[in-house]
């Protein structure tokens, strides 16, 4: 019996040692619980372990992630519409007015200041967006006018070309160039 608990092959591991015996038995051992890290967690018992386990690893780790984000605001088209008006009369809310607003609409003072922050920082999104696509178009018709101008030039150039040709004569008798 003694010689089932004996295993000689190297394993690397966390927690429990387990292994089977001989006669099949499942084994686990336990490691010394002093020379474990104070900062690590203790291994879980047997209970749990020999437990089937109801969530997979991707689950809980979802579960864990949504406890910590904290639920989407959902405006109603009322508040969203009121919101919207204020927006458009003053881009910016001063401490008073935002109380209002949050007391009016049933929200907290800070859901209308972050509501707010964000719809000024969806407007300038959208204001570069346009700019970004005027630019576009007048960098493009700017790109067409210089090769429309770069064409003309080098018709200008030729025409210069043959114009001082046509102004040099060679004399047909004597071939010498002629004023």
């Amino acid at each position: 019996m003694e010689h089932d608990l004996c295993d000689t092959s190297l394993r690397l591991g966390i927690g429990r040692l387990r292994f089977f015996a001989d006669d099949g038995r499942r084994v686990v051992l336990k490691p010394p619980e002093k020379l474990l890290d104070p900062l690590c967690p203790p291994c879980i018992n047997e209970e749990e372990e020999d437990r089937p386990k109801t969530s997979s690893m991707k689950e809980r780790s979802s579960l864990h992630v949504h406890s910590k984000r904290t639920k989407k605001l959902r405006l109603s088209k009322e508040q969203s519409d009121l919101l919207e008006a204020s927006f458009r009369s003053q881009r910016s809310v001063t401490s008073l007015q935002k109380q209002q607003l949050a007391l009016k609409l049933g929200l907290l003072p800070r859901q209308v200041e972050v509501w707010f922050q964000n719809r000024r920082a969806r407007t300038k999104v959208k204001q570069i967006e346009v700019e970004c696509e005027l630019l576009g178009k007048w960098c493009k018709e700017l790109t067409d006018q210089n090769q429309k101008l770069l064409e003309e030039m080098e018709k200008l150039r030729l025409q210069i070309k043959l114009s001082k040709m046509e102004s040099i004569r060679l004399c047909p008798s004597c071939s010498k160039l002629i004023a």
